[in-house]
């Protein structure tokens, strides 16, 4: 298209050309002068068609694969990627758009090949009561069976490894989850009659204690059951029982005189009691210690002392002595029954005077 500003002398042509098209020569500039006494134009300017840019052709597009170009100039550069399970074949190829032979072409032209899946080993059989993990299916893959409570793996060192045996890829192991047995237990202890029995254990060495309730007694008296093997069974050593305790025989309670206090060393057999008059009191007989002993098969004290006072002990301490004389002298012949009795009488009267004085009795001396 051409546009001017005058058609005077002066005046200035612009000529535009459309797309595709470039102006001939460039630079002219046409304006309206006075040519040889003529008015004309001092240029004509064309438009030619621009000769097109060498470019690369489209790249192809490879099976299973999408093509990217930054530009198909020289320089560009066509990117190829594969779909999913496809490699790109060369790996690292980059078409890149150059001159080459005088001509534009791709540098390159990668495409996309399957991938050979990698072998693996079959994926292991889940054994009854386990569970089942591997690290990988490949060659050198390790797989991990765990079992569960109450089970053991069988071989118990067994570890499954991904191995190429005869060409081809399996397990080297399968092991087995198998039940354990149950290690054989003593029966639960008897609890015996008025008893309570606790146990550290039911396997082979375990010791049933065996308490007795208040009143009774451990018959063996220190028998301590113990889990062991007999004859091929486990059972326990001894089977221990709690017995009644039957009271210790005792002496009755002693009496406790007139005038006096009464304590024993104690009630069963042997036991010793100690009476101890008031003052103005004295024991009788003089010396009679209560002593609890088993007579005609029955537990009763030797003496029943008690304490009297005034002229009462004079008389006592006198009938003591005449009896005495009396049992003595009847051991002796003819007159030499009165000479012992004589002397034995004179004796009496000092015997009694010392037992006065010693416990103070003032109204037996008057």
């Amino acid at each position: 298209s051409v546009s001017t500003t005058s058609l005077t002398e002066g005046g200035v042509a612009t000529v535009v050309c459309q797309t595709g098209y470039q102006r001939t020569p460039a630079e002219a500039i046409p304006v309206c002068a006075n040519i040889a006494g003529k008015l004309t134009w001092s240029a004509s300017p064309l438009c030619e068609r621009i000769a097109p840019k060498p470019l690369c052709p489209a790249p192809t597009v490879p099976f299973s694969s999408r093509v990217s170009t930054t530009s198909l100039e020289v320089g560009g550069v066509a990117t190829v990627a594969c779909q999913s399970g496809h490699q790109l074949v060369p790996a690292r190829a980059i078409p890149i758009c150059a001159n080459i032979s005088g001509n534009l072409a791709w540098s390159s032209s990668p495409y996309c090949e399957k991938i050979t899946p990698e072998p693996l080993c079959p994926a292991l059989s889940v054994p009854l009561s386990a569970s089942v993990s591997t690290t990988s299916l490949t060659e050198g893959g390790v797989a991990t069976v765990v079992c569960q409570t109450g089970y053991q793996r069988t071989p118990a060192e067994a570890i499954p490894v991904c191995a190429n045996i005869a060409g081809k890829l399996t397990w080297s192991a399968s092991p087995l989850c198998e039940r354990i047995a149950p290690k054989p237990l003593c029966p639960a202890p008897t609890v015996p009659f008025s008893s309570r029995v606790s146990t550290t254990s039911l396997e082979v060495g375990g010791v049933a204690t065996v308490a007795c309730q208040s009143g009774h007694q451990l018959v063996p008296a220190r028998a301590i059951p113990i889990c062991a093997n007999i004859s091929g069974n486990l059972a326990w050593s001894s089977s221990p029982y709690c017995e009644k305790i039957t009271p210790e025989p005792l002496c009755p309670a002693l009496s406790v005189p007139l005038s006096a206090s009464i304590s024993t060393t104690s009630l069963a057999e042997g036991g010793v009691a100690t009476v101890v008059c008031q003052s103005g009191y004295g024991l009788t007989p003089a010396r009679a210690t209560p002593v609890c002993a088993n007579i005609s098969g029955n537990l009763t004290w030797s003496a029943i002392p008690r304490c009297a006072g005034g002229s009462e002990l004079g008389s006592a301490v006198s009938s003591s002595y005449a009896t005495m004389a009396y049992i003595f002298g009847a051991l002796l012949v003819g007159s030499a029954v009165c000479i012992v009795a004589l002397g034995f009488r004179n004796q009496r009267t000092r015997r009694v005077s010392a037992a006065i004085s010693q416990h103070q009795i003032a109204r037996l001396s008057a």
